[in-house]
């Protein structure tokens, strides 16, 4: 059936007609050629007229052949994949180990158009920046169904998506991105599926064993982040068909860290400063209001500032780890219309984080004032440009000596996180004739998180 419907497809169509198309040039330059290079034997020659054209030999033909490696191979793969594909999906394929760009998959898919990732640890937590990305999110919607091999997969982080970021792309070939659902694929995404396909053994004949070396040098840590990985594979030839063999290991670290200076929920205020923050809509810790204060034709009122509540300074170091395993079987009969593999992955990744915060905290509703020895700087539009937060100023009770200031907490941060993911995976492909082809297919999926 499969077979059946290839041969009614488009492509094929246009691939039937090029070669046809290609097969009269050559034909009509074949007819051409031995009239301009026919020459009239000599009479002593005429014993040897009969005999066969000497032919080119299997050594030469092969001395002119061209194998493409490296990196206009996997841009080739790629392309191959798009074309063949039945809706739209982009490919980062790579050919060699380490081959696919960045740190973590996560990194690697921020290249592809339409996919974005973030840069904070959560979604729902802005303060903290993380250095590699966390999160995708294709063409600006959320929700990403992930999968391995073409199967299901995920990690233990209150949904059913992968943490991209816990994945090393040291042990993959491909990374498929579909932007839209087809009737065939397994609903659950919104926005897309990512597919994240591993390397197999069967894929290059022979014993390979390849390997990288990275550091990393953070200038604020001033630490180094090693990473290194080594993959091998090879085939065994029988008379009963082909085996592959494969193990890989990936170990990968990132010290890093960030500083960051916030302000905090600036509004718009009289100039005076002597008032709470003037808002287009009644709010507090109950919600929104139902009746307007404002709205867009007097909002935000003639003569208003836009100043901050606060402001603050953080600096947080982050330790992760990231060690994965891959062990891959495979078996091809001779004639490759039967194929077993069975594979196991294994990721585990750690998260190390201690933060330093001074943090300014809002106390009443006049805060924050102008300091008495400072001017204010303001731009065109009355946004707040520069100038010194005070608050309690001549209050001894607010302030030592009275002197003001605003409050401020200082805090210290920790938190510890550990996540395992493995998947276990058996399948069998079985072409048993040009309409027929039969599919096996086991999984399991495991994936344990900790915080601490």
């Amino acid at each position: 059936m499969a077979t059946s419907k290839s041969f009614g497809s488009p492509r094929f169509g246009r691939f039937a007609a090029l070669s046809t198309t290609s097969g009269l040039v050559l034909a009509a330059a074949l007819m051409a050629q031995p009239a301009l290079a026919q020459t009239v034997p000599a009479a002593e020659d005429t014993a040897d007229a009969d005999k066969p054209t000497p032919v080119e030999t299997a050594e030469e033909s092969t001395s002119n052949e061209i194998v493409v490696t490296g990196y206009r191979a996997s841009l080739q793969n790629a392309q191959g994949v798009k074309r063949r594909a039945d809706t739209v999906v982009d490919v980062i394929s790579a050919e060699d180990i380490g081959a696919l760009p960045d740190r973590s998959v996560a990194e690697a898919l921020q290249r592809v158009p339409g996919v974005n990732i973030g840069r904070f640890e959560k979604p729902s937590d802005p303060d903290r920046f993380s250095v590699e990305g966390t999160g995708v999110i294709i063409r600006g919607l959320p929700y990403v169904r992930s999968e391995l091999n073409g199967r299901d997969i995920f990690s233990a982080n209150g949904g059913i998506v992968l943490s991209f970021n816990d994945v090393s792309p040291e042990l993959l070939g491909r990374v498929e991105v579909f932007k839209n659902a087809t009737s065939d694929m397994i609903e659950g995404s919104i926005a897309g599926t990512v597919n994240l396909v591993t390397r197999k053994p069967l894929d290059r004949s022979g014993t390979h064993l390849a390997g990288s070396v990275e550091m990393n040098y953070g200038d604020l840590r001033k630490k180094w982040s090693p990473t290194f990985n080594v993959l091998g594979s090879t085939t065994v030839e029988t008379g009963a068909g082909r085996l592959g063999f494969q193990l890989g290991y990936s170990n990968s670290e990132l010290k890093s860290r960030t500083d960051a200076s916030q302000i905090g929920d600036p509004c718009y205020r009289a100039p005076s400063l002597n008032g709470d923050c003037i808002r287009a809509v009644f709010v507090n810790s109950g919600g929104f209001g139902n009746a307007p204060n404002f709205d867009a034709s007097n909002f935000p009122p003639a003569g208003s500032v836009l100043v901050p509540e606060y402001a603050g300074v953080r600096t947080t170091t982050l330790d992760r780890k990231r060690n994965a395993w891959n062990a891959t079987l495979q078996y091809e009969d001779p004639t490759g219309d039967f194929v077993v593999t069975a594979e196991w992955l294994r990721s585990e990744t750690t998260f190390a984080t201690e933060e330093y915060a001074l943090i300014g905290r809002r106390d009443d509703p006049t805060t924050p004032v102008i300091e008495a020895r400072d001017s204010w700087q303001y731009d065109n539009s009355g946004k707040f440009v520069s100038g010194i937060l005070t608050q309690g100023a001549g209050n001894a009770y607010a302030s030592p000596f009275g002197l003001g200031g605003v409050p401020v907490d200082s805090l210290r941060f920790l938190r510890d996180t550990k996540s395992v993911t493995s998947d276990y995976s058996f399948d069998v492909k079985w072409n048993v004739s040009d309409r027929l082809r039969l599919k096996f297919e086991a999984q399991r999926v495991e994936s344990d998180l900790r915080r601490d």
